[in-house]
């Protein structure tokens, strides 16, 4: 186990960088400060064992090192209000972009076998998306219920930063979970501690069905990159961020997406709320057999719709919902669609129409001007 610890610590820090290990235990805080990784490995084997102890984490990004002398390479045990602990403000330099993929279940349990490899695949399945956006190869980790995706960064730790790890998040969270398995989107602030690998994950009690399990560095590419600023600026301004703007046409259309949706064949897999409208996510991709997952349909509060699948072969969240109407929608129903079309267009000229033909032929004698009639 100690071998395990230590080779995380490889992983998720830079040599020398100190780094808190926290452990969440029935009792109390348990927290120190390290740079010798090989006594935090020894200290934390003695913590796990401990049946109390719910979980032990590190933090991820880099800590100021002035911590240190918080407790130096030494736990404390049963913190009291007085000791501090490390907060956002305390972090000068964002490492990795962390995701978090858990099993839907009741809370305060571990999860069951068959929920604990749903997550492992919906992580596989995040991480092929990304690589098809240009992503490189993540490092991979179980949780001992769930499944983890570091990617890694290199930011400061500023209110940009802060807002790019959030957008990339909520876009995860929004395109992935399901009734299934949730990718947190909560995790973004740059003082989050995370799980440390080789250490057991304890919530409720230890069953046949719900087992405590002891968590994982599962994978590391070699060499480990770094995610570029702009292709993270990209994946958190993936779902459309305004709504599209109504063309004359579109006004006074009055299309219930869900109705549509479920009229026309199109099963609905989950909803969610997304920016005062909803985001639906399909059962299936209607724009390709290539894949099942990926589609989704938003509508707005204004009422306008904007339908797409995250897959790159399905050009990665542009707008198809005119290709999803000519698809679906019968002879009838475009009929209907194009007379309210042409209906709309001419209310628009007509309206155009009459302003022009009320505006006054002579422009009005601004105060101040003379003029002269030359009569013959």
């Amino acid at each position: 186990m100690a071998d395990a610890i230590r080779d995380t610590l490889t992983v998720l820090c830079e040599p020398g960088q100190v780094v808190e290990v926290r452990a969440l235990a029935e009792n109390g805080t348990h927290s120190g400060y390290f740079t010798d990784y090989t006594a935090l490995a020894r200290q934390v084997e003695a913590l796990d064992a401990d049946p109390a102890v719910h979980g032990c984490y590190v933090t991820l990004n880099v800590v100021n090192p002035a911590l240190l002398s918080r407790r130096a390479n030494r736990i404390k045990m049963h913190l009291s209000r007085g000791d501090a602990t490390t907060s956002d403000a305390d972090i000068i330099r964002r490492r990795w972009l962390p995701i978090d993929i858990d099993p839907v279940r009741p809370s305060g349990v571990s999860a069951t076998d068959a929920e604990h490899e749903r997550a492992q695949t919906k992580a596989e399945e995040i991480a092929r998306w990304l690589a098809g956006l240009g992503f490189p190869e993540p490092v991979t980790g179980d949780s001992g219920n769930g499944a983890h995706l570091l990617y890694r960064i290199d930011l400061a730790n500023d209110d940009a930063a802060t807002a790019v790890v959030k957008g990339c998040r909520a876009t995860l969270d929004l395109l992935f979970s399901d009734a299934e398995g949730t990718v947190d989107r909560a995790n973004y602030n740059a003082g989050r501690i995370w799980k440390l690998y080789g250490t057991v994950t304890r919530k409720g009690d230890d069953t046949t069905e719900r087992p405590h399990r002891r968590s994982r560095l599962l994978s590391v590419p070699e060499p480990v990159q770094v995610v570029s600023h702009e292709r993270l600026l990209a994946l958190a301004a993936q779902l459309p961020h305004e709504e599209p703007a109504e063309t004359p046409a579109q006004k006074g259309t009055a299309i219930n997406l869900r109705s549509w949706l479920i009229s026309h064949g199109i099963a609905i897999r989950s909803e969610k709320p997304y920016r005062d409208g909803t985001l639906f996510v399909l059962e299936a991709c209607p724009f390709s057999t290539a894949h099942k997952a990926g589609a989704y349909a938003i509508q707005f509060a204004s009422g306008a719709i904007h339908a797409a699948c995250h897959h790159t072969s399905c050009d990665s969240g542009k707008q198809r919902w005119q290709e999803l109407r000519e698809k679906y929608e019968t002879v009838e129903e475009k009929h209907d669609r194009q007379e309210t079309r042409i209906k709309g267009c001419s209310k628009e000229r007509a309206k155009g129409k009459v302003q022009e033909e009320n505006k006054p032929f002579f422009s009005p004698i601004q105060p101040g001007l003379s003029f002269r009639l030359n009569i013959p």
